[in-house]
């Protein structure tokens, strides 16, 4: 006679792949626990409120047809959020704000291409390469850089694949980006509740230590204490991070990372209300108002040197966009390093086909922003968070014990 043990699961890290992974594990009916070594969960999506507002670290935005859209509905998810476009944003060269984007006819058909391109086409170009393909005029190819790089978070285009950026600027102009209320935490404790509601255990302060293949399943050692699972799934930061805990079993990085500088500030009030979005055409820097619209005290800005640039150049920015800005402000905080994208997908690597497949086999699992085919951003995170819970529920059981 035997008896069938429940099947049990470890997701180690605690951002939103990982809460993801746990959240469709213990749904799909694995008794699972997720380890996070820091006191909070959320990694780089946490958010802090400080002076009346909630800071970000950095700039994020929503794609409202994206897949982390798509993975949020399926659970229930719902997150007050508002839609930051205005039609009075500008574009600075020189230092100087226009509402000109420069060469428009030549970026509207180009637009128009991007709307009916196939990202895959394009996986083995760089953008770089793609924009001069495109686009004769230099002044058009400018604004196009730009634009790829406000929804790609990626200033090296020569790195970068091009279906990546088809891909951003596809979902990025319909039906574009939306902020959310409370900051980004609020994305983390939505994805924590419906993680907890399904039976997960959610641990911080958990600091994995060591992990091993032991028969047909995985130990976790935390410093004293060793847990057993079937199905284990990584979900802890960029490509140096997973090679700290698997060694030889993690992926190879498909690129660089991604990281920029960030400048928020708090005013009273902007100096030109209308004014609430800009981006560097011949620098590749950007600004974007954080705070709610209905919010009374206070204004904030959120400003992203994507090239990492020192604070002087982003305050720069500040100056040319919202003259006065600094009689009105009440709180600043600059970021100079910035990890906005783990990996960068090159051509050479086949682009967004060509990240590390999520199923490792052997029950092993492994989630990120740079892991799995689909997705960029906080998009690719939660897309391969879903694939990675999805294929452990399709693995067979183990065997069942004697009794």
């Amino acid at each position: 006679m035997s008896t069938m043990s429940p099947r049990t699961a470890i997701v180690v890290g605690g951002g939103p792949a990982g809460l993801v992974a746990a959240a469709r594990l213990a749904e799909g009916g694995l008794a699972t626990t997720l380890l996070e070594a820091a006191s909070g969960l959320g990694g780089r999506a946490a958010s802090e409120r400080r002076g009346g507002f909630d800071l970000n670290q950095g700039p994020h935005a929503l794609y409202a047809g994206g897949p982390a859209m798509r993975e949020l509905r399926a659970l229930g998810i719902d997150l007050p959020r508002w839609n930051p476009t205005s039609h009075r944003s500008v574009l600075l060269r020189d230092g100087r704000p226009s509402r000109r984007p420069g060469g428009s006819l030549a970026l509207a058909r180009w637009l128009l291409g991007v709307a009916r391109s196939s990202p895959e086409d394009l996986a083995g170009t760089s953008v770089a390469e793609w924009l001069r393909q495109e686009l004769r005029s230099a002044r058009a190819r400018a604004t196009a850089a730009a634009l790829v790089r406000v929804t790609t978070f990626v200033a090296d285009h020569e790195a970068l694949s091009a279906d990546v950026a088809v891909t951003q600027l596809r979902i990025g102009l319909v039906p574009g980006v939306r902020y959310l209320r409370g900051g980004w935490q609020s994305l983390v404790d939505a994805l924590a509740a419906a993680a907890e509601r399904r039976g997960a255990a959610l641990r911080t302060r958990a600091a994995v230590r060591a992990i091993e293949r032991e028969g047909d399943g995985w130990v976790v050692a935390l410093g004293g204490e060793k847990l057993r699972a079937d199905v284990l799934v990584v979900a802890a930061g960029g490509p140096a991070d997973f090679a700290g805990l698997l060694g030889e079993r993690a992926p190879a990085a498909p690129g660089p990372a991604a990281e920029l500088s960030v400048l928020d500030l708090g005013l009273r009030s902007l100096p030109r209300r209308g004014r609430r979005f800009a981006l560097g055409v011949d620098a590749p820097t950007y600004l974007s108002r954080h705070s709610p619209p209905e919010q009374r005290e206070g204004v904030l800005l959120s400003l992203a040197g994507y090239a990492r640039q020192p604070r002087a150049e982003l305050e720069a920015m500040a100056d040319a966009v919202q003259p006065g800005w600094r009689e009105r402000a009440t709180l600043e905080r600059f970021l100079p390093r910035m990890v906005a994208v783990s990996a960068i997908p090159g051509p050479a690597g086949g682009g967004l086909a060509g990240r590390p497949a999520v199923d490792r086999g052997k029950g092993l699992y492994l989630a990120g922003d740079w892991l799995g085919g689909e997705g960029w951003l906080v998009d690719a995170a939660i897309s391969s968070g879903a694939a990675a819970a999805a294929a452990a529920l399709r693995r067979p059981a183990p065997a069942p014990a004697p009794a």
